[in-house]
């Protein structure tokens, strides 16, 4: 395992006391945790950055909205 995530060592230190009592028979179990947990704070940020934009899009859309509105106002 290259780097714990710092949940999934507070976890175990809470359990064994720390991450060096953990037992050899949970290295693999670790290992798939811990890459879940990367896995799940890259979805997270990729879910976050793709709010964002669409937050932008439609702040954008609103702005375009109101002005073509405005100008059909003030024609008539």
């Amino acid at each position: 395992m290259d780097k714990m995530h710092s949940l999934l060592i507070r976890q175990l230190k809470k359990i064994f006391g720390s991450i060096n009592n953990i037992p050899k028979d949970f290295q693999e179990l670790t290992d798939v945790v811990n890459k879940a947990y990367f896995n799940f704070d890259e979805d997270r940020l990729l879910l976050e950055r793709s709010i964002e934009i669409s937050s932008h899009e439609l702040v954008e859309a609103n702005s375009q909205m109101r002005s073509i509105f405005q100008t059909m106002r003030t024609c008539s």
